[in-house]
């Protein structure tokens, strides 16, 4: 999971898709270490929220590190990096029964990439 918060000076700007935006929701197509991916940004206006959100799901850490790596998501990186800061939290869900846990079973189950 990664969490995105625009700079300060992007807040109260135009809610349209924004071009680190749009190179994120791309990574799917680019990067076949992606098993599963959810984007999309903040719907309120709480002071402690993030701005935008990834959900990735990989089969294990070597997809992962190979993800973190990729040209692709490297050119993410560099685009966020102009406008935003992010907190990242990389979790084993391997014994997760939640939804998103059931699916990262089964993405480690069938190694599907």
């Amino acid at each position: 999971m990664c969490y995105f918060g625009f700079a300060r000076e992007r807040t109260g700007t135009t809610r349209a898709p924004c071009g680190p935006q749009e190179i994120t929701r791309g990574h799917p197509r680019a990067i076949p270490d992606i098993a599963h991916w959810t984007v999309g940004r903040n719907t309120t206006t709480r002071d402690c929220a993030y701005d935008f959100c990834v959900i990735g799901v990989f089969a294990d850490r070597a997809a992962l590190a190979r993800y973190m790596n990729h040209p692709d998501h490297m050119r993410g990186v560099q685009a966020w990096s102009q406008i935003s800061t992010w907190v990242v939290a990389d979790l084993d869900l391997a014994d997760d029964e939640s939804p998103l846990g059931v699916l990262a079973a089964a993405t480690t189950r069938t190694g599907q990439r």
